[in-house]
């Protein structure tokens, strides 16, 4: 199963009780991760990070 890839930046971090909501700024694309605190620990504006995308769940669309 391939992946795709993305080199970004944490950009906000929120602790929601059982959900951590990060978001992350790639090249211009903005992605909202929601985890929990285990895998959200240690997660602070301005870490450097990849998001992992499977191909599966990629779909191009037209403007």
């Amino acid at each position: 199963m391939p992946f795709h890839r993305l080199l970004g930046k944490v950009t906000f971090v929120r602790d929601i009780g059982a959900t951590i909501e990060t978001t992350v700024e790639c090249s211009g694309v903005t992605f909202t991760a929601l985890s929990t605190p285990c895998q959200g620990a240690g997660l602070s504006i301005g870490n450097p990070v990849s998001v992992t995308l499977p191909a599966e769940a990629c779909r191009v669309l037209g403007a």
